[in-house]
């Protein structure tokens, strides 16, 4: 066994030097801690600044994708209004198409229709004349009258319809007066005279009616709705059909 005698003594550490040593070995050690620490630090400032900037762009994204998809909805809108408008438009112009044809077809002969109501008129001129004469034979009054009979269901079946004029409120839209009678056995404004019938095509007027119109006479009693009638509505028309100096 060596003897500590025979150890050299520069090869002894003595409590200074020892507690220097320790005192360098916490240094180091502190500022190599002290590194690592600043650089975690650093790393996760980095990592934080990175999240909020992706956060961000992500935000500015959809931001951009909602405005984008406003602007599209909005245009979808537009369309579809535009569609349905257009439509709505077809389905005008295919009903209107449809009841001009209608009307085409249920007016056709309206012309020749009109052509013929002299004619009727006539059939019934010579029966009333033939009817008067007590000398006519009876076999030939028969014949007119059953020819006229037969005229006017031929035109009937065609959608002509006859106005009964006299007796009823002169009405300026299917009548037209003549004359002006003064007469206050009957309402004022009323058909006390036809001196040519007036005939309808369906709904339409083929001829007006041309007639004589009391005057003078009590008001026409109102309809049930309470409104003036016929009557009423036409007396300024009927003074304008009329020229002064007519009354009997």
């Amino acid at each position: 066994m060596t003897d500590s005698s025979d150890i050299p003594k520069d090869l002894f550490i003595d409590d200074e030097e020892d507690d220097a040593i320790d005192a360098e070995a916490g240094e180091g050690a502190t500022l190599f801690v002290d590194e690592d620490d600043d650089d975690s630090g650093a790393a996760t400032a980095e990592r934080t600044e990175g999240d909020g900037t992706i956060t961000d762009s992500l935000r500015t994204r959809v931001e951009e994708l909602e405005a984008a998809l406003a602007e599209a909805q909005e245009e979808v809108a537009a369309a579809n209004e535009k569609v349905l408008r257009k439509a709505a438009d077809l389905e005008n112009a295919r009903r209107r198409h449809q009841r001009e044809r209608e009307d085409g077809a249920k007016y056709a002969a309206e012309g020749v229709l009109k052509d013929m109501a002299p004619i009727l008129d006539d059939l019934q001129r010579a029966l009333q004349h033939v009817a008067a004469n007590a000398s006519a034979d009876d076999s030939l009054v028969q014949g007119v009258d059953m020819v006229a009979r037969k005229f006017q269901q031929s035109l009937e079946r065609r959608g002509v319809v006859v106005l009964e004029s006299v007796g009823k409120a002169f009405d300026p839209t299917v009548h037209e007066a003549i004359q002006q009678v003064s007469d206050d056995t009957v309402p004022h404004n009323t058909v006390v005279q036809e001196f040519q019938r007036g005939y309808l095509l369906h709904d339409r007027l083929l001829r007006p009616a041309l007639v004589v119109v009391a005057q003078g006479g009590p008001p026409r009693p109102l309809p049930d709705d309470g409104h003036a009638g016929d009557g009423e509505s036409g007396a300024a028309d009927l003074a304008e059909a009329t020229e002064p100096g007519q009354d009997d």
